[in-house]
């Protein structure tokens, strides 16, 4: 009876397959679903790189100190001529005439003053002191040698002597390396010594008396170089001659060219 009943209900319904409670019903899995593509037309999202900041480029100025003037900046340090010795070399004319060549038949044939002469000195100058503005405040000292002549075709008459000077000395910045020099001081000369040569023969005389006088210079100074200087001075001392007891004025007015190391 069983049986023929359910062969009745497979021929009624034939979709309908026979199952038994021992008969297990196995359903498939369905995958997972994937994820949603991204929506059409929304933008890219953001590169982790696009939002860094791009580095400055190098910067060519130079480095100012904050507060300081830019140009002030970029200047070369001030020259500062501290300490100098050099020769200098000249030639200076003035005072009374004090020698006279004279010829038997001629009469007067040279003659040179008492502050006449060519000259030379070992010079050394010491500036320790510089103002904000660059000026300089120091020392010179000065020795050297003055030679002046009278002479006809027989006779030469000359006069020798050492000047010693020493003073103070400003600098004054003109522009670079250029300085405006001022010189004033005390002088005398030493060692004077009057010679007359004549016909093979000669004589001399040293009857001097030693006096104080004063010297100013004027000019400037070029320091091309961090060891070295050059100037161009304009001279002028006050300063007489005593010569067996007579007394006349050697003052004069010179030039002179300059060269020193400096230190």
């Amino acid at each position: 009876m069983v049986l023929a009943s359910i062969a009745l209900l497979m021929l009624a319904d034939p979709a309908v397959s026979p199952t038994t409670s021992d008969d297990s019903v196995i359903e498939p899995v369905s995958a997972a679903p994937a994820s949603a593509p991204p929506a059409a037309g929304a933008p890219p999202l953001p590169s982790p790189t696009d939002d860094a900041p791009t580095p400055a480029p190098p910067s060519t100025e130079p480095e100012t100190i904050e507060g300081a003037d830019p140009a002030s900046a970029r200047l070369p340090p001030p020259v500062r001529p501290n300490g100098s010795f050099g020769l200098e070399l000249g030639y200076a004319h003035g005072g009374d005439r004090f020698l006279t060549v004279v010829s038997p038949t001629t009469g007067p044939t040279g003659s040179s003053n008492a502050g006449d002469g060519a000259f030379f000195s070992l010079a050394g100058s010491w500036t320790p002191y510089w103002s904000t503005s660059g000026v300089g405040l120091g020392v010179y000292a000065r020795a050297g040698a003055k030679l002046s002549a009278a002479r006809d075709a027989a006779t030469t008459a000359s006069y020798f002597r050492c000047p010693l000077a020493v003073g103070a000395q400003l600098l004054l910045p003109v522009v670079g390396r250029w300085f405006a020099l001022g010189r004033l001081g005390v002088m005398t000369e030493v060692l004077q010594q009057l010679e007359i040569t004549s016909g093979g023969g000669g004589r001399s005389s040293a009857n001097f008396s030693s006096t104080l006088g004063e010297f100013l210079d004027a000019g400037v100074l070029w320091t091309p170089a961090n060891f070295t200087g050059f100037a161009a001075i304009a001279r002028y001392e006050r300063l007489d001659v005593s010569y067996a007891g007579d007394v006349m004025t050697a003052s004069n007015l010179g030039l002179l060219a300059a060269g020193y190391l400096r230190f």
